[in-house]
């Protein structure tokens, strides 16, 4: 009767404990993909501060969480500067991030981390769909994605 009572316990446990964990993994994954983005915000600069006619670049990456990263340079006044990552998906041949995507979208895990020049100074915000709030930071549900052609 002991081992039973013991056992249901270890199960119950088991059971609460599977779905947080995977959730931790897919949250410490996104971190990762925010950290490559913030690589490519000095590979950005370094393009502006070096004139480089190179500011609108898709880049495919061969890791197992990232499928591109692309930076673009929005001709506005002030200028804007997007920097977005899509995140590799949970299919059935890669595990991705861990993540299937939701039933209520067709676009992968997006994020957006957008500059707006101000003089010397780039002021940076971060962006996701509404779709995957609770899988990104708090910094970064503010839900403005900008359209922009891949090139």
């Amino acid at each position: 009767m002991e081992l039973l009572v013991v056992v249901t316990i270890v199960s119950i446990l088991v059971a609460v404990a599977a779905p947080a964990y995977n959730r931790y993994l897919v949250k410490a994954r996104v971190m990762e993909l925010l950290t490559t983005g913030n690589t490519y915000k000095v590979k950005l600069i370094d393009n502006i501060l070096g004139a480089d006619s190179s500011a609108n670049s898709v880049y495919t990456l061969d890791t197992p969480y990232i499928d591109r990263v692309s930076v673009h340079t929005i001709d506005s006044d002030p200028a804007k500067h997007v920097i977005q990552i899509v995140a590799k998906m949970k299919t059935s041949k890669q595990a991705g991030i861990g993540l299937k995507q939701p039933a209520n979208t067709e676009k992968p895990l997006t994020l957006q981390l957008q500059g707006t020049s101000i003089g010397e100074l780039v002021i940076w915000e971060c962006h996701a769909a509404e779709e995957y709030n609770e899988y990104v930071p708090g910094t970064c549900k503010n839900n403005n994605l900008e359209v922009l052609s891949e090139n």
